[in-house]
């Protein structure tokens, strides 16, 4: 089973974060902000 990836886009165009998910728990599992940093 895989986790859920979510990207988000701000109406810009630009700003772009991306989220994603344990696949068991559905617990948030890293962020992706739009410098690429990752935090998780």
């Amino acid at each position: 089973m895989q986790g859920r990836a979510i990207r988000e886009v701000r109406a810009n165009g630009v700003t772009a974060t991306g989220f994603t998910y344990e696949a068991q728990s559905g617990r948030l599992h890293t962020v992706t902000d739009p410098k690429a940093q990752v935090r998780g």
